[in-house]
């Protein structure tokens, strides 16, 4: 397979037993963190996301039945740099893609500013920095809970069957609601 076509495997791999998750370790205050994960009963995958993207791939415990589970994961750069990779690829988790990339981006340039910032005695991130994470942190929360719902199928069903009708690639899989009832039309009979 070629690299591109291994990056469109991944993508869709990520994109239905992935996460992207953005989290603040509680020993520092201000250590923020990028993961990209997956969780498994076969190790093969997982292995040949490890060889594309590096990370880690680890035994996860067992599942309800016993059966072994397995997780590959990667953190901040690594996985900024997976996704990447994956972004043209990527359809429902686009969104989600695209804030940890920014997220990463701006660790990356403030690791570069506290350098810099310890040799002239100030070693602190700035509170609006911290707050701005905080917000891409419940931002992506804010994804994985509306995500969830609508594959969970919580959406209101109107009281005559309707065809949603929308731009997205992902459609098929995930309504707005917030659209939705701009967007439906009655289904002919």
């Amino acid at each position: 397979m070629k690299r591109r076509e291994l990056y469109a495997w991944a993508a869709g791999f990520i994109e239905g037993d992935g996460s992207i998750s953005i989290c603040r370790r509680a020993a520092v205050a201000t250590n923020y963190n990028l993961r990209l994960q997956v969780s498994q009963g076969i190790v093969v995958p997982l292995e040949r996301l490890r060889g594309l993207f590096g990370g880690t791939v680890a035994r996860a415990g067992y599942s309800q039945n016993g059966s072994p589970r397995f997780l590959w994961y990667c953190d901040s750069n690594k996985a900024m740099d997976a996704l990447k990779k994956m972004l043209p690829f990527l359809c429902c988790r686009r969104d989600e893609a695209t804030l940890a990339i920014r997220f990463q981006n701006n660790v990356n340039l403030w690791v570069t500013r506290m350098r810099v910032g310890k040799k002239y005695g100030t070693g602190r991130l700035p509170a609006r920095v911290v707050m701005q994470r905080d917000g891409w942190i419940a931002e992506m929360k804010a994804m994985h809970r509306r995500s969830g719902r609508l594959l969970a199928g919580a959406e209101t069903k109107p009281s005559e069957p309707r065809l949603a009708v929308s731009d997205s690639p992902c459609s098929g899989d995930q309504v707005n609601p917030e659209r939705t009832a701009e967007t439906t039309v009655p289904i002919p009979a």
